[in-house]
């Protein structure tokens, strides 16, 4: 998701660009960015402390917000579903919570 939006906008603003890694991990992600690899895009809350989080004075185009959508069955859910939707729900109004205040 974040991949298409970044490529999208970068495309859109003539910067040119390359992928120069692709991992499915995040820890992967994380390992290619501290040795210099390129850049990606994360939410600025998951970005780790010890990467620079660049932006528009950097020459990269302004990334729109992304949205998360949890779905659910409307027939009966078993419990441990439907604990889990309600965890990934109130971990998400936290962190919405965290960023808004900040």
């Amino acid at each position: 998701m974040y991949r298409k939006r970044a490529i999208a906008a970068l495309e859109a603003s003539g910067r040119p660009w390359r992928c120069a890694y692709t991992s499915p991990s995040l820890a992967g992600q994380h390992a290619a960015l501290r040795a210099g690899l390129g850049v990606t895009v994360l939410p600025r809350d998951m970005a780790p402390a010890d990467l620079v989080v660049l932006g528009e004075s950097d020459g990269l185009p302004i990334l729109p917000d992304a949205e998360i959508a949890l779905l659910r069955a409307r027939t009966a859910v078993p419990m441990a579903a439907a604990r889990l939707a309600e965890f990934v729900l109130s971990a998400l109004d936290r962190r919405h919570a965290l960023h808004a205040a900040a």
